[in-house]
């Protein structure tokens, strides 16, 4: 399969997670029925190698779209959202995301953006805070999530995690790597998460 192929079988694979659960999907709604397909360069990062060789489990559920992102990572456009001096050489080097559907491409959404990311295990990502409504959905291994507000919360495949807009919260894997997916919506799509303290 080519490039084009590859990204649709994963958005197909997604669609097929939304539709297996409920909250997830009327979150989304419709709006994975038909993005326009726009191509971005491939880039790579080293964080995709450890994601590649990770053995962290799935579920039934997101099994087939764990291995459709890994059959894919080579055309993928792998980035990273913050400088070494935010988060640290090893934060860096344990870390990648990819936007499937964003107002970007590769599938041009205005109003939803799903992005995929990867952390290793043993990293901790600092309380953070953004504009549009969030759902994480785990993948692949697991993570404590927290937010201001709430208990810290110890999430594995097939768990979904919400965050209203502007609410600070972090996760930690220091047991298990992560692989999750995120679905947000609302104003500031293609904005950078805000670093700082939850309160």
């Amino acid at each position: 399969m080519n490039a084009a192929e590859r990204l649709h079988a994963v958005l197909a694979e997604v669609r097929a997670l939304v539709r297996s659960q409920p909250d997830l999907a009327a979150f989304v709604g419709a709006e994975l029925d038909a993005p326009d397909y726009a191509p971005v360069a491939a880039r790579h990062l080293p964080a995709v190698d450890r994601m590649l060789q990770d053995t962290a489990p799935v579920s039934r559920a997101t099994e087939a779209l764990t291995d459709a992102i890994r059959r894919t990572a080579s055309v993928l456009q792998w980035s990273q959202s913050y400088s070494e001096a935010e988060v640290g050489a090893r934060f860096l080097q344990g870390y990648a995301w990819f936007d499937l559907v964003s107002p970007n491409g590769p599938f041009c959404h205005g109003g939803l953006r799903v992005a995929v990311g990867y952390w290793a295990q043993g990293l901790h990502y600092p309380e953070h805070k953004h504009g549009p409504e969030e759902v994480y959905c785990v993948l692949a291994g697991s993570a404590t999530f927290s937010a201001a507000g709430r208990a810290p919360v110890t999430a594995g495949p097939g768990d979904l995690i919400h965050h209203p807009p502007w609410m600070p919260h972090a996760i930690d894997m220091a047991d298990s790597s992560l692989l999750a997916i995120a679905f947000w919506r609302g104003v500031g799509l293609t904005d950078v998460s805000q670093l700082g303290a939850v309160s």
